[in-house]
């Protein structure tokens, strides 16, 4: 599967459980596809409800005895802005791994840090083998 595919199976999973971005008069779902180096969403951008950040996969190149194989290291980030965790996600995190043959790496839970702004993340790490 190209990584492009697995993009989109991963918004079909997470862009209803997503809140809302309002950037420069215009509202929509908080899901952002992004790379590593980039700063998104934009200067002030509002978010309001769950935020969704979905890295582009980094490649990593291993060798095996019987040749050579690459894998994906998938990174996605669910930011909970108005302090409101949805049950849903771990559920909606299992649909996605029944549907790749991904192994999850770490799934990490950082409770919101008030004196930084910062809300509550569910940081995921996803393999896949290509």
């Amino acid at each position: 599967m190209n990584w492009e595919s697995s993009v989109k199976t991963i918004k079909k999973y997470l862009t209803s459980l997503a809140g809302s971005y309002s950037i420069q008069n215009q509202t929509i779902p908080a899901i952002a596809i992004i790379s590593g180096e980039q700063e998104y969403p934009p200067p002030g951008t509002k978010i309001e409800g769950t935020e969704i950040v979905v890295f582009l996969p980094t490649i990593s190149p291993s060798i095996n005895l019987d040749g050579s194989v690459s894998k994906r290291r998938w990174e996605v980030l669910i930011k909970f802005w108005d302090g409101q965790t949805t049950p849903e996600i771990l559920g909606k995190i299992n649909e996605i791994v029944q549907e790749f043959p991904w192994e999850l790496d770490s799934m990490l839970h950082l409770p919101p840090v008030q004196s930084r702004m910062q809300p509550e993340i569910i940081r995921i790490i996803w393999i896949e083998y290509v």
